[in-house]
């Protein structure tokens, strides 16, 4: 993916969680403080890898990204999650049709 991504599409395995997980569908998870051992946690740990590996690259040590929340869907078989690996797959190949794209000239 190159450096002028607006987002990106990943999977998330848990194995043997040990703890009873909310099945009641898709949401979007705002962030509040999320409870350790969580996904939240797991996501807020990455975006902030994330915001250093990146400031590290471009030397601004300390700056801050716009990281907005994640969307979380609960894959419920192998069906779902053969056809999600494929979107993940083919999402890139439509970068350049998204709006967000970045238009060549443009000073956005």
């Amino acid at each position: 993916m190159g450096g002028d991504a607006n987002h990106f599409h990943g999977v998330v395995v848990i194995v043997n969680s040990g703890t009873t997980v909310d099945c009641r569908g898709d949401r979007p998870v705002a962030p509040a403080g999320p409870q350790p051992r969580s996904v939240g946690a797991v996501m807020a740990g990455f975006k902030s890898a994330v915001t250093k590996r990146i400031n590290e690259y471009h030397q601004t040590p300390g700056a801050k990204l716009r990281q907005r929340n994640y969307y979380e869907h609960i894959i419920r078989d192998e069906m779902e999650l053969k056809n999600i690996r494929g979107y993940i797959q083919n999402n890139p190949l439509l970068w350049e049709t998204d709006s967000l794209f970045p238009k060549i000239g443009s000073t956005e």
